[in-house]
């Protein structure tokens, strides 16, 4: 395991939060993810033999995502309505995911860890299968859109590295002209919170549909403010 501290600033309030499964996606199609539950340890060969039917169709770049829930939450990805602080993911893309034997082996032992408990926490799973100074400093972008169809329906950029941060009219304003995020759906709501150094990796926060346009951005300007405005 990696000798690496635990989370630090604003991702530290979701460390005790636990896993409840795996994705593994090309092209950021997750709407076709391949979906592992914690407890499932797919062989690496097993794992190499998707990658290689996603490298047939033409498609290189592999992501993996890791959902984690509130103790004693439910095992799966959950609805529209439910909260966001009690259900987050994360994501990366790194260089052993790119090519298939490693990606197989990679992906294997993060399955093995959530299933022998040794990343029973999101803490863990930060300190073992991430690397030194990720989520740290600030993101690069916040993105809201629809968990597992990031690539259908699209997401909108809320904010962006450099700019002051969002205030919940600005981003109210920016989904009024997405009516199809907002659009009943029994798949949630997220924010991702998007860094890119080393390489690219995320956190993503659920957030409740209720309230319209001016609540979820309320929602997602409380969630996010740590990020993108962080105490001095």
């Amino acid at each position: 395991m990696n000798e690496l501290p635990p989370p630090q600033g604003p991702l530290a309030r979701f460390g005790d939060l636990r896993p409840v499964l795996v994705e593994v996606a090309a092209e950021g199609r997750w709407e076709e993810a391949r979906v592992i539950s914690a407890g499932t340890v797919p062989s690496p060969a097993e794992v190499s033999l998707w990658l290689r039917e996603y490298a047939a169709e033409g498609a290189a770049d592999i992501a993996v995502e890791v959902f984690f829930h509130e103790p004693g939450g439910e095992s799966g990805k959950g609805s529209g309505g439910e909260s966001g602080d009690g259900r987050v993911f994360l994501g990366m893309r790194r260089p052993e995911l790119e090519d298939p034997v490693r990606a197989g082996a990679f992906v294997h032992a993060v399955t093995a860890s959530l299933a022998d408990g040794s990343c029973a926490r999101l803490a863990d799973a930060v300190r073992r299968w991430w690397w030194p100074g990720a989520f740290t400093g600030p993101p690069h972008a916040l993105d809201l859109g629809v968990v597992n169809a990031w690539h259908s329906v699209g997401p909108a950029r809320v904010w962006r590295t450099g700019a002051p941060p969002p205030e919940p009219e600005d981003i109210a304003e920016r989904l009024a002209t997405r009516p199809e995020l907002l659009a009943p759906s029994e798949l949630p709501l997220a924010v991702e919170v998007a860094y890119g150094h080393p390489w690219p990796h995320w956190l993503g926060i659920q957030l409740h549909r209720a309230g319209g346009p001016l609540g979820i951005a309320r929602q997602l300007s409380d969630l996010t403010g740590p990020f993108t405005d962080p105490p001095r």
